[in-house]
């Protein structure tokens, strides 16, 4: 591999190998709906900061899931139903919080507040229709 992290697919024999990005930034953090694997969310800074981007499971058809201010986004998650995506998100008051994003929408609702300046980042892992964040302190419902 050359320069910036990039994203591959193998098949489940180890062959077939197959480069599914190809960006001038890191490609990180792949996770594949788990409802349908035709689609993969992964986070991106070839436009210069972390941004989440969707693309077919071969590696074609790629977008930015653009977000309202530009901030800072890591730890990508889908939902069982393969219809939600759960990502950290550091704004620009420097803290980061977790958001759930309907994928077809694009409509973000944030799961957690931190005013208090956290020094570490959340995380997210989603079970239904809750959640809880690597942290312990965020536990809650949704939809």
């Amino acid at each position: 591999m050359n320069g910036n992290p990039e994203l591959y697919a193998v098949g489940a024999n180890g062959n077939n190998l197959k480069r599914l990005t190809f960006a001038s930034g890191a490609s990180t953090s792949p996770v594949w709906n788990p409802k349908t694997g035709q689609t993969v969310a992964f986070v991106s800074d070839r436009t210069g900061v972390p941004k989440l981007y969707l693309m077919n499971s071969d590696g074609t058809n790629t977008i930015p899931l653009d977000l309202p201010d530009k901030g800072y986004l890591i730890d990508p998650s889908w939902a069982p139903n393969g219809q939600l995506l759960a990502f950290s998100w550091r704004r620009p008051t420097g803290n980061y919080d977790l958001y759930v994003m309907d994928a077809a929408t694009q409509q973000i609702v944030e799961l957690t507040r931190d005013a208090g300046g956290m020094s570490g980042r959340a995380g997210l892992r989603m079970g239904g229709t809750s959640f809880s964040n690597r942290r312990g302190a965020g536990r809650g419902r949704f939809g």
